[in-house]
């Protein structure tokens, strides 16, 4: 399975709302089009690696920030990433709120699934 263009897109919208630009500033930093931006960001076009290095750079990150979750195969190390970073600097309680949590999901997932199979 290759790249999910889709999930790229998002993430370069993401990126570009957040450095507060418009599509067409991007556009003009990285010397393509407006259109070509837009297409990037839902997904109908294939960026190029050189358009998406010019990307990351015009957005002031980098290309591994905005290829996150757009490769399957990656998206487990990903996800399990931004658990961690998220938790690492959690308290006790806040920790154990999360587990709890988790759990209930799980458990809600558990219970969901038995209700389909009928088990």
């Amino acid at each position: 399975m290759g790249l999910d263009y889709k999930k790229l897109g998002v993430n370069v919208k993401h990126y570009r709302k957040e450095c507060g630009l418009t599509q067409k500033q991007v556009a003009d930093i990285i010397h393509i089009t407006e259109q070509h931006i837009s297409h990037i960001e839902t997904g109908r076009t294939k960026a190029s690696l050189e358009v998406i290095v010019d990307i990351a750079n015009a957005l002031h990150t980098d290309v591994n920030t905005l290829l996150e979750e757009s490769l399957p195969e990656a998206r487990d190390s990903v996800l399990m990433r931004k658990l961690l970073d998220t938790v690492s600097n959690m308290e006790q309680d806040e920790f154990e709120l999360l587990i709890d949590i988790s759990t209930s999901i799980k458990e809600y997932s558990e219970l969901k699934q038995k209700r389909r199979t009928g088990r």
